[in-house]
């Protein structure tokens, strides 16, 4: 596990910014959820990576970082079916 780094003001201003101009922007979402992530800040992460998953269920990364936010507050149940998701996703995207 990767050490809690300082909260990059630069950089979650600008996926803010991205944000507030296109809110269904997937990737600013899931990296502001992975500055949010470094940052030890897992509820604010697994926000945006809920978001971001929502936006687009098929994307397989953000699954996996919403579950490693899910693990560091504590809800392994969840983190489960985040990480499910995932290999579900990779396992039919290898077949495809």
């Amino acid at each position: 596990m990767e050490a809690v780094q300082p909260l990059r003001q630069d950089r979650v201003a600008k996926w803010r910014n991205l944000i507030l101009q296109d809110a269904l922007d997937e990737r600013a979402h899931f990296e502001l959820g992975r500055e949010y992530l470094r940052a030890g800040m897992y509820l604010e992460a697994a926000a945006e990576f809920r978001r971001c998953v929502e936006l687009n269920p098929e994307f397989i990364a953000a699954w996996m970082h919403l579950a490693e936010a899910y693990r560091h507050v504590g809800v392994e149940k969840e983190a489960q079916a985040a990480l499910a998701t995932a290999a579900e996703l990779k396992k039919k995207r290898s077949h495809a």
